[in-house]
């Protein structure tokens, strides 16, 4: 048994029955959530849903719901999601901008083959910079947003935000030298150091960085995408890195996963060749993936559990009961 599967029964009374199930077998899944009152989990699919008449609330297990199937719930099934990842992805964050600023893998690689990359040995290196005044732009400011903010403050980084509903308290309790709607978007990226998105893929952000957008940001910028890999062109940001239209780029999200690997068996997490770029950190969607995320976020599906079971109000409700009784 796992901690978190540990955790989830001892947060619950003794008769209520769990059963864990590999998501990889759908037929196995359906069949289990055909009697299943409450479902947790990241993704629920539209063979589940017709599957699960019973169904009167859906657990996810973290953040993102684009792999739920709203369509197919009954309409009695309420809805709720977690967090607490932002602090670990947040860190993950300030690392990736470090690493860029410093040449970290590239210096890695260089001295493992015997190149010293070091100004002191070779003349033509240049100097890096450092955090202290560089402007941080975050394209969304909720939870991942507000905690690197909050992260990039002992770095005296100048902090400049744009989300959907800006407001000047928001901007000032957190210290940012400004907070802006979406719309103003076009100054961020003409002043961002570090761009990093931390807003969800919906219709209207999707592709909302293109390719006059990564013109538009300076050459020495770099962009950090920890939010969905869908809301920048693939295309337009393969040719930003691979001509230097910006100086680099780390990402934890991508265009394709493994389940959607080619007839070849290719795992590779895009179309284009980011792996043959020495300008990009590339990490496998795992900026979240510590231990501290997935121990709070049993703890929280558990106490939101607890609280669906005595009629208590939930916490972070995405879909209400679309029943009529």
């Amino acid at each position: 048994m796992t901690m978190h599967e540990e955790l989830l029964r001892r947060s619950l009374p003794s008769d209520i029955e769990w059963v864990f199930t590999d998501m990889s077998d759908e037929g196995a899944v359906c069949r289990i959530v055909e009697e299943a009152d409450i479902y947790l989990g990241y993704q629920f699919t539209a063979a589940m849903g017709r599957a699960a008449r019973k169904l009167v609330l859906l657990q996810v297990s973290g953040t993102g719901t684009d792999e739920i199937d709203f369509e197919s719930l009954p309409p009695q099934a309420v809805v709720a999601n977690t967090f607490n990842h932002e602090r670990s992805i947040a860190e993950w964050v300030i690392m990736a901008m470090l690493a860029l600023s410093r040449q970290l893998l590239p210096s890695d690689r260089n001295l493992r083959m015997g190149v010293w990359d070091s100004i002191f040995y070779d003349p033509k290196q240049e100097l890096y910079p450092t955090l202290r005044g560089k402007v941080l732009g975050l394209v969304g400011f909720g939870h991942i947003g507000i905690e690197v903010a909050t992260l990039a403050r002992p770095f005296e980084m100048n902090v400049m935000a744009v989300k959907r509903q800006p407001s000047p308290e928001l901007a000032a309790r957190h210290g940012l030298t400004f907070l802006g709607g979406l719309s103003e978007l076009p100054m961020l990226l003409e002043a961002a150091d570090y761009l990093v998105l931390a807003l969800p893929l919906v219709p209207d952000t999707r592709g909302m960085i293109g390719r006059a957008q990564l013109e538009s940001m300076k050459r020495s910028a770099f962009l950090v995408n920890v939010a969905r890999a869908g809301l920048v062109d693939e295309d337009a940001l393969f040719d930003a890195l691979a001509n230097r239209w910006i100086a680099g780029a780390a990402l934890d999200v991508w265009y394709r996963y493994p389940e959607e690997r080619d007839g070849t068996g290719n795992a590779l997490p895009a179309r284009r060749s980011f792996q043959r770029l020495d300008n990009v950190v590339m990490t496998p969607h795992s900026s979240g993936s510590t231990e501290e995320t997935y121990r709070l976020r049993a703890e929280a599906s558990g106490d939101n559990i607890k609280r669906f079971l005595a009629a208590q109000p939930l916490v972070n409700v995405v879909r209400k009961s679309q029943s009529k009784d």
